[in-house]
């Protein structure tokens, strides 16, 4: 839902599976935690939900309030993964973010059985231009790996990152091709 795009879900459940971890946030959680819970661990994540919709509206705040144009960001207006997973249209494609809580999840097997690929794409064109070349990078590595086992995100643009679990190691000059 477009007007909630943004609010952090923690999902709180006593799945700990695999299959249940990827489900949650390919539907997009931003966080994850299993029963029985910890109530500091918990509320640290809380917190942490709480700090990122700060530094959203802290950000919103600063372009709303630009006099002098766009903010800069390494030459490109500032990052916009949301814009990148619309317009690449992978379903594997999360927010940062997510992908961070998603690494810091994994545990056991899961962890054991992951490798995280990134691709960096070297040039130096407009935001837009990111824009397209990233989603053309995300197409193509969900093109290489399929559709199941693995999690990508871009943290900045011309960089996408996957992390697969229990998958294959794709053979990365494929993807480079």
């Amino acid at each position: 839902m477009a007007p909630y795009r943004d609010t952090p879900v923690i999902m709180l459940t006593a799945m700990t599976d695999m299959d249940h971890l990827d489900r949650a946030f390919l539907a997009g959680a931003s966080d994850y935690t299993t029963k029985p819970f910890d109530i500091v661990d918990f509320g640290q994540r809380l917190q942490a939900a709480k700090a990122q919709v700060a530094a959203r509206r802290a950000k919103a705040a600063l372009e709303v309030g630009a006099l002098c144009g766009p903010r800069l960001r390494d030459g490109v207006r500032d990052w916009d993964a949301t814009r990148l997973a619309s317009r690449a249209r992978v379903a594997t494609l999360i927010n940062p973010d997510a992908l961070e809580s998603y690494l810091m999840r994994l545990s056991g097997r899961g962890l054991t059985d992951a490798y995280v690929v990134a691709v960096v794409i070297d040039a130096a064109p407009g935001l837009d231009t990111w824009l397209g070349l990233s989603a053309k990078a995300a197409q193509s590595i969900a093109g290489v790996v399929g559709v199941e086992g693995y999690m990508m995100s871009s943290p900045e643009p011309g960089v996408v990152v996957l992390v697969a679990t229990g998958a294959a190691l794709p053979d990365v000059r494929v993807i480079e091709a």
